[in-house]
């Protein structure tokens, strides 16, 4: 997802080099609060949990509040600089700012921990969850062109716009998660039984809600 992202920024550079009042320092405000927790003590106290800690309900929820802001400022940028002619990228803008309105949700806490949990033990016991999630992950750099195709779209952002201009964005996400969610089947119900599955398929359901994914997949049969 980080990918694209990465595409959407870039995009979004080469339409404000049109427009001299959507330049990208507007943009900063949005990002330096995000930078500033990553260099603080919040920052480096959640990079110290990589080494098996556990985060807690007041870190989630910070880290989510912050994502939530963070989305909101650079959808206003987007609303006000990227042509409607573009659908994919103002769908992919709201849908993702959409999504974080799980913040604003009770029992966010405990999912998340279920969730995390889940997918420890799946990454540890499970070869299909691994195949699954690594075709996933594929799949997603395969849209973007790889990590060679992301460094040219950084010189030639042009290439970035065009991906977006395609319209075929939205589908090809939406094509990708079905497909990882056909490949687990129920994985995860074997593995780490019906709760964590419930909360699963909430989550899948929600993301399919919020990019319209249902009136995309009908077409996943052109989608490589």
């Amino acid at each position: 997802m980080w990918k694209l992202g990465v595409l959407l920024v870039l995009a979004t550079c080469r339409l404000s080099w049109a427009n001299p009042s959507c330049d990208l320092s507007s943009v900063l405000p949005c990002m330096m609060p995000a930078i500033a927790y990553m260099l603080g003590p919040e920052g480096q106290e959640l990079a110290t949990l990589k080494d098996g800690g556990e985060i807690n309900e007041q870190q989630l929820l910070g880290i989510c509040r912050l994502g939530q802001s963070t989305l909101g400022c650079m959808k206003d940028h987007i609303d006000r600089c990227v042509p409607r002619s573009i659908p994919d990228i103002h769908d992919f803008m709201a849908g993702t700012a959409n999504v974080m309105t799980v913040c604003d949700k009770p029992g966010m806490y405990s999912n998340a921990k279920v969730l995390m949990k889940c997918n420890q033990k799946l990454n540890a016991t499970s070869t299909k969850f691994r195949r699954c999630t690594e075709d996933l992950s594929s799949g997603i750099q395969g849209m973007t062109g790889g990590s060679q195709a992301t460094a040219t779209f950084s010189t030639d952002p042009n290439k970035a716009l065009d991906m977006w201009k395609s319209g075929n964005m939205l589908r090809d996400l939406c094509c990708k998660v079905q497909n990882y969610k056909n490949c687990m089947g129920t994985e995860v119900t074997d593995k780490c039984g019906a709760d964590a599955a419930a909360v699963d398929t909430s989550v899948f359901h929600a993301m399919f809600n919020t990019y319209s994914c249902q009136g995309r997949v009908a077409d996943c049969s052109s989608v490589a």
